[in-house]
């Protein structure tokens, strides 16, 4: 992700983003362990704050905010981030991010609508870098369908991905 670490201060303060980073070291593991206590604690609070602009943000608000193209990037990230963190807790990632769905649209129907949705995650742990070793050699009858798969979600992950190149 990119950060511009000129922005101004959000969740966390410049001395945190450094932290973070490994730009700076602080004096102690006491120091540390602080920190990142604090960078924890508002954390939560900031989760609070987002379930209070769900809640009573205004569209034009959400607008100003989600209208800048720049976030697309840090908004899959925190997504990330979140979906990460889900799996810490007793709720699953599926129960969560579906009610979440149901909610949004919900709200954004005024509670005028039957919202359906899924969410399915297939996880494939073939290592990319030897399915791409057996597709330069030619070793195409030896990919499994999880093979196929990780390779399929490493070439769409990338925009510089000639498909000619790939014959």
């Amino acid at each position: 992700m990119k950060d511009n670490q000129n922005r101004d201060r959000g969740v966390l303060t410049p001395a945190d983003r450094a932290f973070l980073r490994g730009e700076t070291t602080l004096r102690s593991e006491q120091s540390a362990y602080d920190a990142r206590y604090r960078i924890r604690r508002r954390l939560r609070n900031a989760i609070y704050d987002l379930a209070l602009l769900f809640e009573h943000a205004e569209p034009r608000d959400r607008e100003g905010v989600f209208a800048d193209d720049a976030l697309d990037e840090a908004l899959v990230d925190a997504l990330a981030f979140f979906y990460l963190g889900l799996g810490d807790g007793d709720r699953s990632r599926k129960a969560t991010f579906l009610e979440s769905i149901y909610r949004a649209e919900r709200k954004q129907a005024d509670g005028q609508c039957t919202v359906s949705a899924t969410f399915d995650v297939e996880r494939t742990d073939a290592p990319v870098d030897e399915v791409i070793e057996k597709i330069e050699r030619g070793a195409y009858n030896e990919l499994s369908e999880d093979e196929l798969r990780a390779f399929a979600h490493y070439c769409g992950e990338r925009e510089n991905v000639d498909p000619s190149d790939l014959e």
